[in-house]
């Protein structure tokens, strides 16, 4: 843990016109609420920034956890919240002998879009002096890692500009791409706006399953269902993954308690979207995703994988109901968020990068290649459960011994290879969707 008579230091204090003031405990997180709420509406920030998102991210992953500590930065013009920084330090340790204290966003791992928040017009004087406040708190970290920050905001680009101003070492990237599709007044202008062959496609997969089901998409509206829809959401996902010879994003305890709160709180908000694609009236695929600021943002779906569906195209057809149902309300993007996955593209959709910044306090040295190898650490961990998973499955359909399975192997062993190769190049950048 941080020590307190550390923090209670540099809690407050007054530059360049603005007071800053860092939080530290829980208590002091929940007092922003109201202020955080209207600091949003003022910004250009994301839902993922909210303070329920916020909030219920530390509570689920950061509150129990003796290695991480708030370090929340607030900004604040003759008394107004004008910038709020969510951050933490966490203190890292692998193969029980490298260690390494790293600051980073609140949220990191299952949020797309991470950023400061800040009010329209106040970017250019409140990041330097939150680069001079990092700057001057260096001693209580090794490595600055923000991730996941929207080539949308400014804010990737002017803060890797003042640490370095600040005499940080390191630099910024793309990490990932967020495929994003523009919507029309409806489904069937939007499609008409597509080229003839996506017309002719769409409409070939929506006249088939029509003919042969009544097709419906039923928007969760009941507060007393939500409990039980997300559950059979929660069904549908998992058990689509654990066909597939993967675990899924909800397998972590934590990370389904944590949608599974989040769903809550959003439905009270008017931001949740949770959709059942409904054949005959039997639910056979989930989307599970966001709205704000007229945008759907599109984070998890479930399907039942039926060998009597497939022919169908249920995953496209989900999405299809879902833009349609988005152009209804007066949506105006629909965002696919992270990861390059092939089925993103049939919707016209068009490629918004994440940055990421990573720096260092002076000359990286060392801290550099420990940090390298603690992110190759943790890539080998998730590549390693990954092809046990993927071997259960592999093993169970062709048998340890036939041709196939030694097909399967021998496809992975190359994957396993080439990936291990880029991962050594550039261990801080992620392997797109397949890692």
């Amino acid at each position: 843990m941080i020590g307190g008579s550390i923090i209670e230091l540099l809690e407050v204090k007054q530059v360049s016109k603005l007071t800053l003031q860092v939080v530290t405990r829980p208590e002091e997180f929940d007092a922003l609420q109201a202020e955080w709420d209207r600091l949003l509406e003022e910004s250009d920030a994301t839902v993922f920034q909210s303070f329920e998102w916020q909030r219920t991210w530390w509570k689920h992953f950061g509150e129990q956890d003796d290695s991480a500590n708030l370090h929340i930065v607030t900004l604040r013009s003759h008394g107004r919240l004008v910038a709020i920084a969510p951050l933490f330090i966490e203190s890292l340790k692998r193969l029980g002998l490298i260690r390494l204290r790293r600051l980073g966003f609140i949220g990191g791992g299952i949020t797309d879009y991470l950023d400061v928040v800040v009010a329209k017009g106040y970017e250019t004087s409140c990041l330097p002096v939150l680069a001079s406040h990092i700057a001057d708190q260096s001693s209580l970290f090794d490595v600055i890692h923000l991730t996941d920050i929207s080539d949308r905001s400014p804010n990737h680009a002017l803060l890797y500009l003042e640490l370095s101003r600040q005499g940080f070492r390191g630099h910024h990237f793309v990490n990932e791409y967020c495929p994003r599709m523009r919507l029309l007044q409806t489904w069937e202008a939007t499609v008409a706006s597509l080229s003839s062959s996506k017309q002719k496609r769409f409409r070939q997969v929506q006249r088939k399953i029509e003919s042969d089901f009544k097709v419906e998409l039923h928007v969760v509206t009941d507060p007393d269902q939500l409990p039980h829809d997300f559950t059979e959401f929660f069904n549908l996902h998992q058990k689509r993954w654990k066909e597939s010879g993967h675990s899924g994003v909800l397998a972590d305890a934590r990370t389904a308690g944590f949608h599974r709160e989040i769903s809550e709180l959003f439905f009270k908000r008017e931001r949740l979207f949770l959709a059942f694609l409904l054949l005959d009236g039997r639910r056979v695929a989930a989307n599970y995703g966001f709205v704000y600021r007229k945008e759907l943002l599109h984070y998890l779906s479930g399907i039942e994988m039926r060998d009597e569906l497939l022919k169908y195209s249920i995953g496209r057809v989900l999405q299809m109901y879902s833009i349609a149902e988005a152009a209804k309300r007066g949506i105006e993007v629909y965002d696919f968020m992270r990861g390059p996955e092939e089925y993103k593209y049939y919707f016209n959709s068009v490629d918004v990068t994440n940055w990421t910044v990573l720096m260092y306090p002076s000359r990286p040295g060392f801290i550099e290649l420990k940090f390298k190898v603690m992110l190759l650490v943790d890539s080998m961990r998730r590549r390693a459960n990954k092809e046990r998973l993927l071997w259960s499955k592999a093993s169970k359909g062709q048998g340890v011994l036939s041709r196939a399975m030694a097909a399967h192997v021998a496809k992975r062993i190359q994957t396993n290879i080439g990936d291990g190769f880029q991962k050594l190049r550039s261990p801080e950048k992620s392997l797109t969707n397949r890692e």
